[in-house]
């Protein structure tokens, strides 16, 4: 009699890779692991302040009588702004090669022996330096960016008023970071990083045109 033919064995396909999240879903993911990690009452309030001072802003600036003289003087206010968190860096960046050749030269490090974060200069103002240089090019590209926008779409009229605003809250960040590392001084940092948060927010809010 035939005998009986032995089972096929099955083929074992390997299983589709899993499907990558959209850049979408990535930010949502990331807005909701922000908005729930942690103290979430507080980051709503953040939040909500954030949004407060964005409409606040824009009801202030609606009333105001600019005379024609502050109006002319003005135009120029968001190049100068720009210029200024260009030139404050490179000013940073050269009072630290000023420092580190001072210390080559002196014989006191060799070139190639500084840390990238500052952290084995000698002096701690040097350290101090070397991270607000750091710190100012950690936020140019974002002011940059939306100054450029506003000059490229012909709407400096929307940041010129709080332009000079915004370039004095970063000197000022940067003068407290230079001065000390101490609570008050970490505190008054802040208070000028939020400014440039809250103008920055607010003008995108602006050039949106959803406010």
């Amino acid at each position: 009699p035939p005998q009986p033919q032995p089972p096929r064995p099955a083929i074992l396909r390997p299983p589709a890779p899993p499907r990558k999240p959209s850049p979408i879903e990535r930010a949502i993911d990331i807005a909701q692991a922000w908005l729930l990690g942690g103290n979430t009452v507080l980051r709503v309030g953040v939040v909500l302040l954030f949004l407060g001072l964005a409409f606040l802003l824009r009801y202030a600036t609606e009333g105001m009588v600019v005379p024609v003289e502050l109006r002319y003087a003005g135009v120029a206010a968001s190049a100068i702004a720009l210029l200024g968190l260009v030139a404050w860096p490179l000013l940073l960046m050269f009072l630290i090669i000023n420092q580190r050749g001072l210390l080559v030269l002196g014989g006191r490090m060799k070139v190639n022996a500084f840390a990238p974060d500052g952290s084995n200069t000698p002096s701690a103002f040097g350290q101090r330096l070397v991270r607000s240089h750091a710190n100012c090019l950690e936020n140019l590209p974002l002011q940059a960016a939306v100054l450029l926008y506003a000059m490229h779409a012909g709407q400096t009229a929307l940041t010129d008023p709080l332009a000079l605003l915004l370039l004095g809250a970063r000197l000022f960040q940067s003068a407290m970071h230079l001065i000390s590392t101490g609570p008050l001084f970490v505190w008054l940092r802040f208070a000028g990083f939020f400014i440039q948060l809250g103008i920055l927010g607010y003008w995108l809010l602006l050039l949106g045109g959803l406010i």
